[in-house]
């Protein structure tokens, strides 16, 4: 149930987690006792789940724990049979299928075979390429910074920087920006240039949305000259 909350709210690997939010899930997908186990009842399937996620969190959550990643993925390197696949013994062609997908997506190495046939099924055999943060959803969101304020890494943030809002990168801010920034997320989307200017993000908001406008105003007249050119030809 871990593994699918983890995928889902990462968008299945295209969103990177801020560690804050999933202390308990990150207690469980870190556990070498648990991967340990996987491992010794060669249930390759749930060892890919766990490289996966463990994998979610971004270059310093992984940096901290790169050991117990490159344990695991030697472990699937070495199990892998030479037809390009994982089967546990005694497993079916069912057990052969799920585990060799879901290791073969996560597997991060060249020296990892996969056939033709699996190709149809697999992504490329790389560490998540991260197109931004997640969980999407703001209600999930909400939910997660509320349960994340009853965990100890919650209160270690309050200690060192002061009881600032998170953004969904992790990243710590004054109470205020969140809303200046979803003020400017409007100036962007409506193109209105803000009059104040007395803040510094609205000046380079301003000075942003007047080159925007005034490239906009040149391609128009370029536009407007070849069809005259035309007519006149």
């Amino acid at each position: 149930m871990i593994f699918g909350f983890l995928d889902v709210v990462s968008q299945f690997g295209v969103l990177q987690l801020n560690p804050e939010y999933f202390e308990p899930e990150i207690a469980i997908v870190f556990n070498k006792v648990y991967i340990n186990q996987a491992m010794i009842a060669m249930e390759y399937e749930v060892v890919g789940k766990f490289l996966h996620c463990m994998k979610l969190f971004g270059p310093t959550q992984t940096a901290e724990y790169h050991q117990t990643i490159d344990i695991t993925e030697r472990f699937l390197i070495m199990r892998q049979l030479p037809n390009g696949s994982w089967l546990k013994m005694g497993g079916n062609i069912i057990d052969q299928y799920k585990s060799t997908v879901t290791c073969a997506k996560y597997v991060h190495t060249p020296h990892v075979k996969i056939t033709s046939q699996l190709t149809r099924y697999c992504r490329a055999l790389l560490t998540p390429v991260f197109q931004g943060f997640g969980p999407p959803d703001p209600d999930i969101r909400r939910l997660l910074e509320k349960w994340a304020k009853k965990m100890p890494l919650f209160s270690k943030r309050i200690q060192s920087v002061g009881n600032g809002a998170v953004l969904v990168s992790g990243v710590t801010v004054k109470s205020k920006t969140p809303p200046m920034l979803k003020k400017l997320e409007t100036y962007y989307r409506r193109q209105i240039l803000p009059v104040s200017g007395m803040n510094a993000l609205e000046s380079l908001a301003t000075k942003r949305l007047r080159a925007i406008q005034m490239s906009e105003v040149s391609l128009q007249n370029n536009h407007i000259t070849l069809a005259l050119t035309a007519l006149s030809t």
